[in-house]
């Protein structure tokens, strides 16, 4: 769960995620104890309260 190859797999699908998403999101990626670890969240103002109100990454994830 640590190789680089589920690394790329996982920030591929995060870029992928974010591409339904737009402006205002980044996504960041750590080696945690036992697995790697890729995330995404809101950066600005707008999209912090946009995803606040409508949970928009999970529906950016499920699209």
């Amino acid at each position: 769960m640590k190789s680089d190859s589920v690394k790329d797999m996982l920030s591929e699908h995060a870029e992928r995620v974010m591409s339904n998403l737009g402006d205002g999101y980044e996504q960041s990626s750590y080696d945690g104890r036992t697995r790697v670890n890729v995330s995404i969240k809101a950066n600005t103002s707008e999209t912090i309260q946009d995803q606040y109100q409508n949970n928009t990454i999970l529906k950016a994830l499920k699209s």
